[in-house]
């Protein structure tokens, strides 16, 4: 079984209670195949449960960075700027 379908198992199992799923740079050591098929399948979950999820993500691929919603630049002790993502335009706004 691939690693990203055991995550992906493994939320299914516990689904949270809230909607709310964090993870903490869930494609960390994943090569970009298989990082882009657990973003695609967390944001298939997302949207088929009503869940949303966040997670950390450091450096991705441009084809993942397109499949996020929204991107929340962080800073010390504040985020700065949120953006965004769709299709059609990306706009980024002050916090």
């Amino acid at each position: 079984m691939p690693r990203h379908q055991a995550i992906i198992d493994r939320i299914n199992e516990s689904m949270p209670a809230t909607g709310l799923l964090v993870l903490d740079e869930p494609t960390s050591g994943l090569d970009s195949k298989t990082s882009l098929a657990l973003i695609e399948a967390l944001g298939t979950l997302a949207h088929d449960h009503g869940l949303t999820v966040m997670c950390s993500i450091h450096q991705p691929r441009s084809r993942i960075f397109h499949k996020f919603d929204m991107l929340l630049l962080l800073a010390v002790r504040r985020a700065p700027w949120r953006m965004c993502i769709d299709s059609e335009s990306t706009h980024i706004q002050l916090v």
